[in-house]
């Protein structure tokens, strides 16, 4: 088998490497779906930015992704999964 060259990478590389994502990585890390989001299978993610992030946890009266249960993160981050 052989890797097509559209092929980009996992999407954590992918979202890592655009830098302005970092919050959703956090958010990512910090719920343990890390290695969902380096695997080597095809995966679409739709996540927020720095910017859209930031308004979001200032909206809900948060300092830093920090502040976010851990729990609450889940049901954001992962929001739609295949069931």
């Amino acid at each position: 088998y052989e890797v097509p060259a559209w092929l980009k990478g996992s999407a954590w590389e992918v979202l890592q490497e655009k830098g302005n994502y970092t919050i959703f990585l956090e958010a990512i890390e910090k719920t343990g779906y890390r290695p969902l989001m380096e695997g080597k299978s095809i995966l679409t993610v739709m996540a927020p930015d720095d910017m859209v992030f930031s308004a979001y946890l200032k909206k809900k009266g948060y300092a830093s992704i920090n502040d976010v249960e851990t729990e609450e993160l889940k049901k954001r981050t992962m929001r739609y999964s295949v069931k």
